[in-house]
């Protein structure tokens, strides 16, 4: 039997512990979830079975006709969520799963695509027939609208993203004028930004000890210049 109950153990801690306050923690348990989801979905019927015995021994409701992403989810929360807010928590993450499931998202890139869609409530609520990501296009035009005219904001309103010392800062560009027009938190932003800039201080690295142009140089050759140069110097 796959691992299912390693992570309602840590659902179990997540919920005791931050539920409240961080959505790092939920969206890689629920990530855990849609690949369980998944995997059960193309499984042969003995290990179908065994989920559902999970479902039993905890006193789980379910019949035929309950989709595989509300039996995970009952396996995984369902010990946490009880009474009526609960299973409507419940329900919520069940359709999250759905949804990745309908758009044919691949598991690992589950998290990437619950922040593309604006997270849990954007991925659940009907929004008139438009998907999330339409939705999220629209909103970041309209943004892009009124942003225009809003004034600078204060650095320091800026708090730092949850295991980051960094936050992102969104800056106007006009007419050569530069102003922060609003700060952003999110750590899998600042997990990309922080990524762009060790490439861009690599390539800095790179070009400061090499004469050739930096886009004919690997990053491997350019450890090797630079070993190859503390060697030199050693010598020396």
């Amino acid at each position: 039997m796959i691992q299912i109950t390693v992570t309602q153990t840590m659902a179990k801690e997540w919920t005791a512990n931050a539920y409240r306050t961080s959505n790092t923690e939920l969206y890689e348990l629920l990530s855990q979830c849609y690949t369980y989801s998944q995997y059960y979905r193309n499984a042969d019927i003995g290990f179908k079975q065994q989920l559902n015995i999970l479902l039993k021994e905890a006193k789980h409701t379910f019949n035929e006709g309950t989709r595989i992403e509300t039996k995970v989810v009952r396996v995984v929360f369902g010990e946490v969520f009880k009474g009526s807010i609960g299973r409507s928590r419940g329900a919520i993450y069940s359709k999250v799963l759905a949804s990745a499931h309908e758009a044919k998202v691949i598991p690992k890139q589950f998290i990437k695509w619950l922040n593309e869609q604006g997270g849990v409530e954007a991925v659940r609520k009907p929004n008139n027939g438009k998907t999330p990501a339409q939705v999220k296009t629209e909103r970041a035009l309209s943004a892009h609208e009124q942003l225009a005219s809003k004034p600078q904001m204060d650095i320091g309103f800026a708090t730092p993203s949850q295991n980051y010392a960094f936050s992102l800062a969104l800056v106007s560009h006009v007419n050569g004028d530069k102003r922060i027009v609003a700060l952003l938190n999110n750590s899998t932003l600042v997990k990309e930004a922080l990524a762009k800039a060790f490439v861009e201080l690599e390539t800095q690295s790179v070009s400061l000890t090499s004469t050739e142009p930096v886009a004919s140089v690997t990053k491997i050759n350019a450890r090797k210049k630079l070993t190859k140069q503390d060697q030199v110097k050693e010598a020396a």
